[in-house]
């Protein structure tokens, strides 16, 4: 259920600061993608996470404008986390990220209403990145039906 946003360049003028929470709890590739992120614009604040728990108190201190979350997080799994969140956030844009997904696994997501499900290579190889696509998505980007 991968689509390719595109770039929002009516919101690059606004000034308006994005807040991202990316959570993963592989260190390095979460540190990396802030990196990526962080380049890509310098109005994007990019805050991460490392659990299911500090995700968890991520979110009950502050409300990032997007959440990008990796499937597997050490102490659960980005699905426990995405009914909390709906019920808590229903318009929140919730990007899953996976290195390892499955069609069970993007079932299971789509039916708990993820707003985007992404494996880890698509974004390596992607044209839109992390960075545009949580830009999009929080300014009402639609999927394309791919």
């Amino acid at each position: 259920m991968s689509s390719e946003p595109t770039p929002t360049d009516e919101r690059s003028n606004t000034g308006d600061d994005i807040r991202v929470l990316l959570s993963d709890d592989d260190e390095t590739w979460a540190r990396t993608q802030r990196r990526v992120l962080e380049r890509q614009s310098d109005r994007l604040v990019v805050e991460t996470a490392h659990s299911l728990s500090e995700t968890r108190q991520h979110l009950a201190s502050a409300t990032p404008d997007c959440l990008v979350c990796d499937y597997q997080l050490g102490d659960g799994t980005a699905l426990e986390l995405l009914p909390e969140v709906r019920e808590s956030h229903p318009k929140l844009p919730f990007i899953l990220v996976t290195g390892r997904g499955s069609e069970a696994t993007a079932s299971k997501a789509i039916s708990n209403d993820v707003t985007e499900y992404v494996r880890k290579s698509i974004l390596s190889t992607s044209q839109s990145g992390l960075g545009e696509r949580a830009a999009w998505w929080i300014d009402g980007g639609q999927p394309s039906s791919q």
